[in-house]
């Protein structure tokens, strides 16, 4: 299927997200389109804020855009969010969160892994950042 192997990588990331102090969203068992959803949506959030709230390819966007007319042109706004935006992400991944579950979530935490494989084939943790934390009614 691939042209080359792929060569195993010295650090691996993962996201990791609990409610209420339980993890929510398993890395391990992500198949629903749901949690796909949430975990997209996460991506596109630690890479803005891991970027400075710049969008890595936006002035490729913005010139592709451009070319193809004043309409598609407004899109590239969609895309690349305000920091005000950006910064409400955490409460509207609350929101979704709760409805999907059917559950009431009071806080809501994101954390970025850092793991690699050990010598004995397990991951090991290398590093966990908190990427992101909101608290109902704070």
């Amino acid at each position: 299927m691939y042209s080359i192997p792929l060569q195993p990588r010295q650090q691996y990331h993962i996201t990791e997200v609990y409610c209420d102090s339980q993890l929510h969203i398993d890395p391990h068992t992500f198949n629903d389109y749901k949690r796909m959803m949430a975990d997209y949506s996460l991506r596109h959030y630690v890479a803005l804020t891991d970027s400075n709230y710049h969008l890595q390819d936006y002035h490729s966007f913005k010139k592709l855009f451009s070319l193809a007319g004043s309409d598609f042109t407004r899109l590239i706004y969609r895309i690349n969010p305000t920091r005000a935006e950006i910064n409400h992400y955490p409460e509207w991944l609350k929101v979704y969160l709760s409805q999907q579950s059917g559950k009431q979530i009071n806080s809501l935490r994101i954390y970025d892994l850092t793991l690699q494989y050990g010598a004995d084939g397990r991951p090991v943790l290398v590093y966990k950042k908190q990427l992101a934390a909101y608290e109902h009614g704070k």
